[in-house]
C-alpha cells in the first residue's frame, strides 16, 4: 500500500482491535538499519509489547 512506516504502525494497531501484545526483535547493525529499529520498536511501544534490538 506504500504506507509509511509511522502509518503502517497505526494501521496495525487500529487492527489489532484485541489488543494483543505484538513484541519485536532486530537483529544486526543499528545504524545499517536504523529506519527498521525504530518502526519495530514503535510497532511493540504502539500495541504494549517490549521491544529488544541485538547486535550482530
Amino acid at each position: 500500500q506504500g504506507l509509511s512506516p509511522g502509518r503502517l504502525v497505526r494501521a496495525i494497531t487500529v487492527n489489532n482491535s484485541r489488543g494483543k501484545e505484538i513484541h519485536a526483535v532486530t537483529i544486526g547493525d543499528y545504524f545499517k538499519y536504523r529506519g527498521t529499529v525504530e518502526f519495530m520498536e514503535s510497532l511493540a511501544r504502539a500495541n504494549s509489547g517490549g521491544f529488544l534490538a541485538l547486535a550482530d
